[in-house]
């Protein structure tokens, strides 16, 4: 098993740190879980009573969906082929 590997997040208002092995976000507090199925970024911005929510393949292209899970609540998330492959994808979710 590879050792695990901690990177720090933050949303700004606390920090947390980046679990590599399962692909968890801890540390932003009692009332949100950020978890991916695939290594990718990820961006969190509180708009109102709703966030944005802006993912990230670092691969550039190997990963075509994924899920983040935002508090158990699963977002679908499908990446961009052709000339915009690599770009950004934001969803605005509650």
């Amino acid at each position: 098993m590879p050792a695990v590997q901690n990177v720090n997040v933050s949303n700004k208002a606390k920090t947390g740190s980046w679990n590599k092995i399962n692909n968890s976000v801890s540390g932003l507090g009692s009332d949100m879980t950020v978890k991916t199925d695939d290594a990718c970024v990820v961006l969190l911005v509180k708009n109102g009573n709703r966030w944005n929510l802006s993912v990230s393949d670092p691969t550039n292209g190997s990963i075509s969906t994924t899920k983040v899970y935002i508090n158990g609540v699963a977002h679908d998330v499908t990446f961009p082929t052709g000339d915009d492959k690599g770009k950004t994808v934001t969803l605005d979710i509650e």
